[in-house]
Parts: C-alpha cells; sequence; structure tokens
C-alpha cells in the first residue's frame, strides 16, 4: 500500500496540510499522519479487556533476561498491549516516529495507567 493510500481523511488531522510531520525516520517519508488499522497480520485486533486483565494479574514486574521480553507484567504490557495498539493502529504509529501521531499521547497516558492500577 501506498503512502497516499493511509492518509488521514477526516478529522482535525486529516490531510498536509492540518498534521504535518517534521520529524521523520527518514527525509523522503511523507509528511502527513497516516494510520493504516488492521493491516498488519499480527495485530487483527487491539487489546482486549481480557487480554488486559491477564496482564494486570501477572504477580512478577519483571525477570531476567533484562533484554527480552518475558511472561512478567513489563514483558507483556510492552509486548501484549503497547506494541500490539501501535502496530494495529499502523501508519505513522507503527514507526520509530509514532510521537508524531497524536494518538500517540492518548495510548501512552493509557499504559501508564495500567502501570498505576
Amino acid at each position: 500500500m501506498e503512502a497516499a493510500d493511509q492518509i488521514v481523511t477526516d478529522g482535525p488531522f486529516a490531510g498536509v496540510s492540518k498534521w504535518t510531520l517534521n520529524v521523520k525516520e527518514d527525509p523522503g517519508d511523507p509528511n502527513f499522519l497516516q494510520r493504516d488499522f488492521g493491516s498488519d497480520v499480527t495485530a487483527p485486533a487491539l487489546p482486549t479487556v481480557g487480554l488486559q486483565n491477564s496482564v494486570l494479574n501477572l504477580t512478577t514486574y519483571d525477570a531476567t533476561p533484562w533484554h527480552g521480553f518475558t511472561n512478567t507484567f513489563w514483558g507483556q504490557c510492552e509486548t501484549a498491549l503497547d506494541n500490539l495498539v501501535h502496530r494495529y493502529i499502523g501508519g505513522t504509529m507503527d514507526t520509530l516516529t509514532s510521537p508524531n501521531d497524536p494518538v500517540f499521547f492518548l495510548h501512552h497516558a493509557n499504559v501508564d495507567r495500567l502501570y498505576a492500577l
């Protein structure tokens, strides 16, 4: 799919002129907000309440290997909850410059809320 096919077409962040991306991974990347909901086969849907609750019920915060994702709260919060949302939304949210997407901050406020719980 081409970048123009993923452009946000309505709402306050639509098009090139309403929300310009100034920070890019590559100078040739588009300068407009993109989304591509559910196109990543590894992320066909957003996390469910059941998945969220199963992560919240993990009693071990983190464990070795510290550099890998384990069946701990931290590991599952990052992979099963945080990363899944980035991959499901796609487009700008699925890049290293995902903070360009306003939904990034809403999403990470929720991740912070889960950590607080």
